[in-house]
């Protein structure tokens, strides 16, 4: 009976033995989420000017297309990431082009000069767009990172 017992204390120590080797040393071992590390840190830079240059530009190709249906031979180009210019509308050509401006009005100032119109992007707008782009860069990162289960 002794030698049972025996037998039985050897086995329960050679296991927790091999527990220990095995967890010895833990930080190798392990390892360990962000969320156990401590968190993470992330700098976040939204490129505010490419959306608003994406603006712009669909804009402008928008108005180029509706000018192309309605045979106005004028061309639209983009000057800045905020305004774009259209140039070579004559006069009787004037009334079909105002027409055309409905959607182009809504977000765009527009004057007049010796080259053309010009459509400049309303500052309501401009700031509407820069808060629309880093909220949705917000909401993206926000969800990306709790899709990896790392969220507090």
């Amino acid at each position: 009976m002794a030698k049972n017992l025996r037998w039985k204390a050897f086995f329960i120590l050679g296991v927790v033995a091999l527990s220990i080797w095995s967890f010895y040393p833990p930080d190798q071992k392990v390892r360990l989420g962000l969320d156990l590390k401590g968190g993470v840190h992330l700098v976040m830079r939204v490129q505010t000017d490419d959306a608003l240059r994406l603006e712009t530009e669909t804009t402008a190709d928008r108005l180029r297309e509706q000018l192309r249906t309605a045979n106005i031979g004028a061309t639209v180009t983009v000057a800045n990431t905020t305004s774009f210019t259209v140039s070579g509308v004559t006069p009787d050509q004037d009334a079909q082009f105002r027409a055309s401006l409905t959607e182009a009005e809504l977000n765009y100032d527009r004057s007049s000069g010796v080259a053309g119109y010009t459509f400049q992007l309303k500052p309501n707008v401009t700031v509407q767009l820069r808060e629309d782009t880093v909220n949705q860069a917000l909401q993206t990162i926000e969800r990306r990172v709790n899709e990896l289960g790392v969220a507090e």
